[in-house]
């Protein structure tokens, strides 16, 4: 688990908000978000339209669509003190029906992003949260927003995959709250979304809208068991359709060679070491040592740690006291696409590395040696938002980054 859950909420900046109005939204936006309004305006609205038509269903409010620029300023939300972490996406609010999201993603994830969280708005209207007698498993709201969103991450859909392979499918049906079984919750929330694409390629877009309006009369009270009512389907008879579906799916890997097959697991072993998981990767350029990205259990933060490529054994933690005793409060991390993108690059000599830290709302550029643990460089980004992703250029002289200006994404050097 990453360890910076459960800080204070603390406020830098002042909005001055305003309220834009549509067909189905009260959108609120304060004056660096005005450029954008008709844009955004728009993908709510499409967004709402799609929702609508696959479940026929309207709202009977205008949801309060609460926009931020930068998922910085995102992070200062007060609606729900602590909800907006690095890492969260966005997040829906179900008592007084808002959504709450920073726009600075490309358009098209900003626009499934939307998708996703307005699914929920009406997954708590269909079901209200103050109504069941029972708690709507997380893999249904999840996995239907999800489904709507109609994307599947690379990793989420790696899951899936080697989960039908290796025959671990779990029963959907008996799974409740955040997931039952002690199940990873990820895996299970991606599982909901291949429910849901199960449930279409059977029973049509009709099969959702009846298995979630029989689910409603399910956990209110009075109504049959959802999947015999919507589905006309027992309990361990869906399970072992939707256990058969993804089997097939997937059958055209399942005599794929595995990672195994040519090599070993190098990431920190957390039953020998205080380190677990390995979040991001960079190889040295002579191939000897692996920077790695890892959770320090101990000290409850992230550190980069150097690894040998031969065994996996840690030869030094460049970070260790990180928060401490070097001037800032954590490592950057990579948004919602954490594993996807690379959190830190080696120089071409392989004598350095850089990566982005840092201190309340500010981002640093640090450049460090990995010989002596020396910080040799720190960069503020002062005129940039949510820089990630750096690199070396050839000559070593500059160190090339994504990050975002004025809402709009663009590559930068320095």
């Amino acid at each position: 688990m990453i360890p910076y859950f459960g800080k204070n909420n603390v406020h830098y900046d002042k909005f001055e908000w305003s309220i834009y109005t549509t067909d189905h939204f009260e959108i609120y936006y304060y004056p660096a978000l005005e450029q954008h309004l008709e844009r955004i305006a728009g993908y709510a609205e499409s967004a709402y339209q799609q929702i609508s038509a696959d479940l026929k269903h309207d709202l009977s409010f205008k949801v309060q669509l609460i926009l931020f620029k930068t998922h910085s300023e995102f992070e200062q939300e007060n609606i729900d003190p602590g909800a907006a972490q690095e890492g969260v996406g966005a997040f829906a609010e179900p008592i007084v029906k808002r959504i709450v999201a920073p726009i600075d993603d490309p358009p098209d994830r900003l626009y499934g992003l939307i998708v996703h969280e307005l699914t929920h708005q009406f997954e708590f209207d269909i079901i209200p949260q103050g109504l069941i007698r029972r708690s709507v498993p997380l893999w249904v709201n999840e996995g239907l927003s999800d489904y709507e969103r109609g994307q599947w991450e690379p990793l989420d859909l790696m899951a899936v995959r080697d989960a039908a392979i290796a025959d671990i499918i779990p029963k959907m049906t008996e799974l409740e709250g955040y997931g039952g079984g002690g199940g990873p919750s990820r895996l299970i929330y991606n599982l909901g979304h291949a429910v849901f694409e199960f449930i279409e390629a059977k029973f049509g877009k009709e099969g959702i809208r009846q298995f979630m309006f029989s689910l409603r009369k399910s956990v209110i009270g009075g109504g049959e068991d959802a999947y015999e009512e919507a589905l006309r389907m027992k309990k361990d008879e869906f399970d072992q359709a939707f256990d058969r579906y993804l089997k097939d799916r997937f059958k055209p890997f399942r005599d794929k060679e595995r990672p195994a097959d040519y090599g070993r697991d190098l990431s920190p072993n957390k039953e020998k070491t205080q380190y677990a998981e390995a979040l991001s990767i960079a190889a040295s350029p002579s191939g000897d040592l692996i920077a790695a990205i890892t959770v320090n259990r101990k000290d409850q933060e992230l550190d980069i740690v150097l690894l040998s490529s031969k065994d996996g054994s840690i030869v030094r933690n460049l970070t260790g006291g990180f928060d401490k005793d070097m001037g800032f409060d954590h490592l950057v991390q990579m948004g919602v696409d954490q594993a996807a993108n690379p959190w830190m690059a080696w120089s071409p000599k392989g004598d350095r590395l850089a990566y982005f830290v840092r201190t309340e709302k500010e981002r640093t550029l640090v450049i460090q040696n990995v010989l002596t643990r020396n910080i040799e460089e720190r960069i503020p980004m002062k005129s940039v938002d949510e820089p990630e992703s750096p690199s070396f250029s050839p000559d070593g002289k500059f160190v090339a980054f994504d990050a975002l200006r004025n809402a709009v994404g663009d590559i930068f050097t320095i």
